[in-house]
């Protein structure tokens, strides 16, 4: 989604606690501070921290009180399990997939959020770790 220049304009003077980066410090201690970039998840709520590392892009979710909520990292085709590769096949037969990210929450639930298209349609279906579907969101 793209942010409004209001929105941007709030973004860039983002201030995030020390309870939020000493979250984001003890899961990630060799990251460079100045290659993640801050924004709201949910105002006021829940801080998002997006960047790369390992070739990978990240994006991390942490409370205000400084609770870590959950790291959604971009997996490649063939990192997804093969359970969720079946259901996924047999559900959308004809849909290709344009990205997959491993959803790790902090309880260590693990889900798979696949962004799936079929001509102009695109939908974003989500999987537990043994191929048990959970739900899908439409874009169009």
């Amino acid at each position: 989604m793209k942010a409004s220049k209001q929105q941007k304009n709030r973004e860039e003077q983002l201030f995030v606690s020390d309870a939020v980066l000493l979250t984001f410090r003890q899961l990630f201690p060799e990251l460079d501070l100045s290659k993640v970039t801050w924004s709201w998840e949910v105002p006021y709520k829940i801080y998002e921290a997006e960047f790369e590392a390992d070739d990978k892009e990240y994006e991390v979710e942490i409370a205000v009180t400084g609770q870590h909520i959950l790291t959604e990292i971009e997996i490649e085709s063939d990192q997804l399990p093969e359970a969720v590769r079946k259901s996924m096949r047999k559900t959308y037969p004809n849909q290709s997939v344009d990205e997959i990210e491993r959803v790790e929450y902090s309880n260590g639930l693990v889900y798979y959020e696949i962004e799936l298209e079929k001509g102009e349609k695109t939908r974003e279906v989500f999987y537990r770790e043994d191929g048990l579907f959970i739900g899908e969101s439409e874009h169009f």
